[in-house]
Order: C-alpha cells, then structure tokens, then sequence
C-alpha cells in the first residue's frame, strides 16, 4: 500500500493505478486500515484519471470505512481531497465565496451609480 500511496502523493496517477490494480486481488485480506487506505488512495487515483463511476464507489466505501475507524489513518489533506472529490462526484457544489460588500448590498458600489 505504500507505494501507491508515494506514487499518488508524487502525481504519479498511471503508476498508483497500476499498484491499485496489483493491490486489488489482496482486497479481502487486507486489515480495516489498510482496506480504507486502499479504498481512499485508490479511488483518489481514479478520480484524477476520470475514471468517475469507480472513484465514486470506492471513496463513498472509504469514507463510509474511514468514519468507522480512526482519524490518523489518513492524513487531513487526503480527507478533505476525499470529501471534495466526493462532492463533485455526487453533484453537491460548494457555495461560492462573496466578498462582504457584495452579500450586503447585492452589487457593488460603482454599479449602483451607475446611470441606467
């Protein structure tokens, strides 16, 4: 595992796939950590190589394992890229960020002057 783990971390994403894929005959033998990391890092990968169908089924699986378990078997980092990735996959898109002027007024001052 811990070298898709490297490969992924380096953006080496053909080469993690390729570890993913050895790893994936283990599967059923691997312990709950190292199940959720292969889930997570693996579906990660799939993720940033569009294969989107399968990302969505192995970090929904993570996420549900990573939860269950303890939270220094990922590193924050991969979490959030979990949780983002996970977004975009299930349609869910982040709010948009505004600035406070724009929230409180709708518009900008210089719009507001401006004849119409």
């Amino acid at each position: 595992m811990r070298a898709g783990i490297g490969t992924y971390e380096a953006g080496n994403y053909n080469r993690a796939a390729a570890h993913c894929d050895d790893m994936a005959e283990h599967e059923d033998d691997m312990n709950d950590k190292a199940h959720v990391r292969y889930l997570v890092y693996c579906g990660l990968t799939r993720y940033r190589l569009g294969n989107r169908a399968e990302a969505q089924r192995m970090l929904t699986q993570g996420s549900r394992e990573y939860s269950q378990g303890r939270s220094r078997w990922l590193k924050p980092a991969i979490v959030d890229e979990m949780m983002k990735a996970l977004d975009d996959l299930e349609g869910r898109v982040p709010p948009i960020p505004q600035s406070p002027e724009s929230a409180i007024s709708g518009a900008s001052d210089h719009e507001e002057h401006e004849p119409r």
